[in-house]
């Protein structure tokens, strides 16, 4: 694909470019070529639009917090260790928020 690609002469251009017209042969390599580019990024992206359009369906069906947290929580391990590091991480400074608030109350002299 690269090689047609870079064969194929581009398009006259419309305000006098000296480029050629390229001729009926040229022009339809170059049209394969652009359809075996297309077919090639079909093949890429169809998979992630399915996904995401699975993915969409999905929430529009959930009506609870608790089930967009649970379609929201990671699948892959080091996503999950990563939240639950995240996690302790709210949970410590939640602590020492509240002690610092008690502190400054006085209820702890």
């Amino acid at each position: 694909m690269g090689k047609t690609a870079s064969k194929a002469p581009g398009p006259a251009n419309e305000h006098g470019g000296t480029e050629p017209i390229p001729s009926a042969a040229e022009g339809q390599e170059r049209e394969s070529a652009l359809q075996e580019l297309g077919a090639a990024l079909d093949e890429v992206m169809i998979p992630h639009g399915k996904a995401c359009k699975r993915l969409m369906e999905e929430s529009e069906k959930l009506r609870s917090p608790e089930n967009i947290a649970a379609l929201m929580a990671p699948r892959d391990e080091h996503a999950l260790l990563m939240q639950r590091m995240e996690d302790s991480s709210l949970r410590q400074l939640w602590r020492l928020t509240n002690m610092l608030v008690k502190v400054w109350n006085g209820a702890l002299t």
